[in-house]
Parts: structure tokens; C-alpha cells; sequence
């Protein structure tokens, strides 16, 4: 697209009265969320199920990890502050970590299933 001098004109003007506006800062800067590392048990999730759950995580990768890596801390401590499960005891759920290969960047994922044990 070529653009004439009036139109060339019009855009500096335009956005250099925002950039003095601004003084070169970002206009609507957004705090981060704060990094938890530590565990989340302490808060309860929604209702008082009672049922254990067996938890299966399951990460398609291209490379296979040592099964020392593939930590499953990180994923419990999201599903109790989500409120899908209730704490982090022993009493309270199963979990099942696996790894599977996959063929593609495209299909790499990490699936999480819940389910009840009778």
C-alpha cells in the first residue's frame, strides 16, 4: 500500500499526540498475578464431597520425560484451588500419572480425567 504525503502526515500526527499523551508508557498497564509455590490445601473446594476420586494425568509429549519429572504437585494444587477436588490427602483422591508419545508438536497436551471410586 502506498500511502500519499496528506495520509503519512495524518498518521504521525495521529499517533504521536497519543505517544506524548502516554509519555512512552504503556497506557493501561495490567498487574500480574502473584506465583504460588506453596501448597494450596488449606483451602477447601467448593462443597463437602466426601467421595474419593481418582485422578489420572496423562502428557502426550515428543520426548518421554525421566518419571522423576513429571511431577504431579503442580496439577492437584490447580484442581483444589479450582475447587474440583477437596484436599490433597491420600483419603481424598488416587493419582495416576502417564506419559504417552506423540507424533507432532500439534498434538502435544496434558489431559486430567476425575473420576469417582466407589
Amino acid at each position: 500500500m502506498r500511502w500519499t504525503q496528506q495520509q503519512y502526515d495524518d498518521y504521525q500526527r495521529k499517533h504521536t499526540a497519543a505517544r506524548n499523551q502516554t509519555r512512552g508508557m504503556a497506557s493501561g498497564p495490567k498487574p500480574e498475578p502473584i506465583v504460588q509455590h506453596e501448597s494450596v490445601a488449606k483451602k477447601k473446594g467448593k462443597g463437602s464431597d466426601s467421595t474419593r476420586h481418582l485422578v489420572r494425568v496423562t502428557s502426550f509429549r515428543l520426548q518421554l520425560l525421566d518419571e522423576r519429572n513429571l511431577t504431579d504437585k503442580y496439577f492437584i494444587d490447580a484442581l483444589i484451588y479450582a475447587g474440583a477436588i477437596c484436599g490433597d490427602s491420600p483419603k481424598e483422591f488416587q493419582v495416576i500419572v502417564n506419559q504417552e508419545l506423540v507424533l507432532t508438536a500439534a498434538l502435544e497436551r496434558t489431559e486430567i480425567i476425575i473420576t469417582a471410586i466407589p
